[in-house]
C-alpha cells in the first residue's frame, strides 16, 4: 500500500508507530517526490493491511490511499 501523506513530520511519525510494530510482519518506508510524501507499507495479510489503514489514518486524517496492490502472496516451499 502506498500512502500520500500530509507532510514530512507526519510521515516521520508514522514510520515511528510501525517500528513498534513487530507481529504482523509490516514494513514501512518512506519517500518524497518534490513537496509530496509518502509512506509505502508491504501488508503481507489483509489483517496487517487494516492494521496499517488505521494506524495511518489516526496520525494523519488526511493522508490518502495512492496505490493498494492486488497480487496475491506466493507461498514460497
Amino acid at each position: 500500500m502506498v500512502f500520500h501523506v500530509s507532510d514530512e513530520a507526519r510521515q516521520q511519525e508514522i514510520l515511528r508507530a510501525f517500528r513498534g510494530i513487530t507481529d504482523l510482519d509490516v514494513v514501512a518506508l518512506g519517500t518524497r517526490r518534490d513537496q509530496d510524501f509518502f509512506v509505502v507499507i508491504d501488508c503481507p495479510t489483509s489483517v496487517a493491511q487494516v492494521v496499517a489503514q488505521g494506524v495511518v489514518g489516526s496520525i494523519d486524517p488526511r493522508a490518502s490511499v495512492s496505490f493498494i496492490s492486488q497480487l496475491q502472496p506466493v507461498a514460497l516451499s
